[in-house]
């Protein structure tokens, strides 16, 4: 939506809050809103500590996907939640997925049935773009391992690289609560592209153990190279070097095109393409 600028004095400008919005978070007259610059603009939050959100999850018939169900009542932006469990292995599940990708969230009451779960440390607006550059860098890394560790032939740290890939969820996890809960301009793309980032990981972790094949190891150091292309791109871009994005994903394309497990991290690099332009052309 657009608004117009109003100028109040000669050195100050004044944009108006879409009323659905400042009614939707309780704002009145004298509250408080919290303002951050990104590379993308400025992301408004309101600032209100009875604002927070809460959530009560019945576990219920929830097992396997009970860690997935929580960690999208995370990624969703409530601040509390609370999980009403039946057997022990659903709290080994809570536990574990608070643990591995909730960043900021602890446990601050539990019982034999009931675990409340809350955001002790409150996220700024303006960690988006750090955390997600750092998730970035985490694959690159993740890339670079298992290329270094197939060409020594070093089975454990090729069985090492999908442990980095918890790391890589916790961040892109983190990305798409603050997403989630800050509403930022640009959140579709910015959305999209972080679970994107998370695919390309597990795509290593799953990729890297089993990675024997003289031809494929000396293919992924051209795919390392795309990702890393992407990657450079994403934070430098302009018209020359996105159309180099395309030219190479055709190229690439066809030397991988007997290999699917390469093919497929490929062409979910490319997939970000979209995402990217939109990004950083509008």
């Amino acid at each position: 939506m657009k608004r117009s600028v109003i100028q109040l004095a000669t050195n100050t400008l004044v944009v108006s809050l879409p009323s659905k919005w400042a009614h939707q978070q309780g704002l009145k007259k004298g509250d408080s809103v919290e303002v951050q610059e990104q590379e993308q603009g400025l992301v408004i939050a309101a600032d209100k500590a009875s604002g927070e959100r809460k959530k009560v999850l019945q576990a219920g018939a929830l097992k396997v996907m009970l860690g997935r169900a929580i960690g999208a009542l995370y990624k969703a932006g409530f601040d509390e939640i609370e999980v009403q469990f039946e057997e022990k292995a659903q709290l080994d599940s809570i536990q574990e997925v608070l643990r591995r990708t909730c960043i900021g969230f602890e446990i601050v009451e539990q019982s034999r049935t009931r675990v409340v779960a809350k955001e002790i440390s409150k996220a700024e607006a303006g960690e988006f773009d750090k955390v997600l550059r750092q998730a970035f860098m985490f694959v690159l890394s993740m890339a670079d391992d298992t290329l270094d560790a197939a060409k020594k032939k070093d089975q454990a740290g090729l069985d090492a690289i999908p442990l980095m890939d918890s790391t890589v969820n916790r961040y892109t996890d983190f990305c798409r609560r603050l997403l989630n809960k800050q509403h930022h301009t640009l959140s579709g793309p910015l959305y999209y592209l972080s679970e994107q980032i998370e695919r390309i990981g597990d795509l290593y972790a799953e990729l890297a153990p089993t990675l024997h094949d003289e031809k494929e190891i000396k293919l992924l150091g051209d795919v390392n190279a795309f990702l890393r292309q992407y990657y450079e791109t994403y934070y430098k871009s302009n018209h020359t070097n996105i159309e180099e994005l395309g030219v190479q994903y055709k190229l690439l394309k066809k030397k991988v095109a007997d290999y699917p497990r390469l093919k497929f991290i490929v062409q979910t690099i490319f997939d970000m393409n979209g995402a990217l332009l939109v990004l950083r052309l509008s």
